[in-house]
């Protein structure tokens, strides 16, 4: 028998643990110019990001960029988290 369960999970940017992936879903912000300066920096929904540490700071990749973030702007970058188990018998 053959059964496949996947979920999904949306979580902020900054509760990730290190090595974790996801993608990126939306930002949850009102002000525009933070807004402007994530897009700026290279970080769109739709982009697959994983978060390469945690500390001293919030280092992330995307495609083959490294980008550093801060904790506040971690917070507003929202990501789609999967994860899939596959049994076959």
């Amino acid at each position: 028998m053959f059964t496949q369960s996947f979920t999904v999970c949306l979580s902020s940017l900054n509760l990730l643990n290190a090595r974790e992936k996801g993608v990126i879903s939306h930002f949850k912000t009102s002000d525009e110019n933070l807004l402007q300066k994530i897009l700026e920096m290279g970080i769109n929904p739709g982009l697959a990001i994983t978060l390469e540490q945690r500390f001293p700071n919030l280092v992330i990749k995307i495609g083959e960029n490294r980008l550093v973030v801060n904790e506040k702007i971690a917070q507003l970058i929202y990501v789609r988290v999967g994860t899939s188990k596959i049994e076959i018998e």
